[in-house]
């Protein structure tokens, strides 16, 4: 593959497959040809095809996104962003987005979450996906031109801490990010750490489930988000249904006016207990239509406990028109 890439190729997608039978040497080898070869690579993708884990391609890896200086877009494995990693992308001047291949095979680790910023680091990054328990998240966005310059945050934040919950974090992102155009957050639990945690202590169930105790997230979660007037996207993940209500769904209608997609809990972990109370009613839909016309994918949880009888009336007063993807589960 690499005698195909050359001094005018601006795009490379790159599938690494580093198993137990490809020595560091050979990683090495791999990066420092290509160094010398894609000084031009504006969008990169590097995706990982087997079980690996950052420390096997840091170094060299590093060296060569260093290199590639007219680099607008950087897709990394999950748990890929190492300090020496970090700190290469960080110093690329025309870097806009940083981001993760969701769908690469890549070990679970602490060392890949290590993205920071410092001053004058991601002078023109505009999209942000990471991995990430929640205390690193909100130590990453505290106050910076960095975090303020962002339009686009994705974060899959698989661990909680007591000292931060969901509704201070998301005060914190409408603070620090009042420019997000697209705001996705998923608060699903590791299930990898929670198999660890559980094999240390098999008789410790609150270390195996802590997150269920916390139960479902309500409107604190979505108040704190109100100065990003500009959400055109907003996706929250979560073991548990969003509990909403007539009120609530005014108050997203009236706050986030150029909304196209909302999804809001949609696949909540099934084994653990669904209360019945639990989730939107599907009565809202004619008051989502009115206030979100230009919703284009909703996804939402119907409450148990709220079930409707169809009227008949095909052609009711609000409709959706421009709805193109309905993601509504009805327990």
């Amino acid at each position: 593959m690499i005698r195909f890439v050359s001094q005018s190729t601006v795009e490379l997608e790159l599938g690494l497959d580093l198993g137990l039978e490809v020595s560091r040497e050979e990683t090495a080898a791999l990066f420092h040809s290509l160094q010398r070869l894609s000084l031009n690579i504006q969008e990169l993708s590097i995706s990982a095809t087997t079980f690996s884990v950052v420390s096997d391609a840091e170094i060299p890896l590093s060296e060569w996104i260093s290199s590639l200086r007219q680099l607008t877009k950087l897709s990394l494995p999950p748990y890929y962003q190492s300090k020496a990693i970090v700190r290469a992308a960080g110093e690329l001047k025309k870097l806009k987005e940083f981001k993760i291949m969701a769908d690469s095979i890549v070990t679970a680790n602490q060392e890949g979450r290590k993205m920071e910023f410092w001053p004058d680091a991601f002078p023109k990054l505009r999209r942000l996906e990471w991995n990430s328990s929640l205390p690193r998240a909100f130590q990453l966005l505290q106050p910076s031109p960095q975090a303020q310059a962002l339009v686009t945050l994705y974060l899959d934040c698989s661990s909680y801490d007591p000292h931060v919950d969901v509704p201070t974090f998301t005060r914190l992102i409408g603070r620090t990010c009042p420019q997000l155009r697209e705001l996705s957050l998923f608060l699903f639990p590791d299930p990898w750490k929670q198999h660890v945690e559980a094999f240390d202590d098999p008789l410790d169930l609150d270390v195996l489930d802590d997150e269920a105790s916390r139960g479902p997230l309500d409107m604190d979660a979505l108040n704190g988000l109100a100065a990003c007037q500009n959400l055109v996207t907003l996706r929250i993940g979560h073991p548990f249904p969003l509990t909403l209500n007539g009120n609530d769904v005014h108050w997203i209608g009236t706050t986030w006016k150029k909304l196209e997609s909302l999804v809001l809990c949609v696949d909540p972990d099934l084994n653990r207990t669904i209360e019945p109370w639990m989730g939107t009613p599907i009565s809202a839909l004619p008051l989502l239509a009115k206030l979100l016309p230009n919703l284009t994918h909703l996804g939402l949880y119907f409450k148990e406990s709220d079930r409707m009888r169809f009227s008949g009336d095909l052609y009711p007063k609000h409709q959706f028109k421009n709805l193109e993807t309905l993601q509504g589960v009805i327990s």
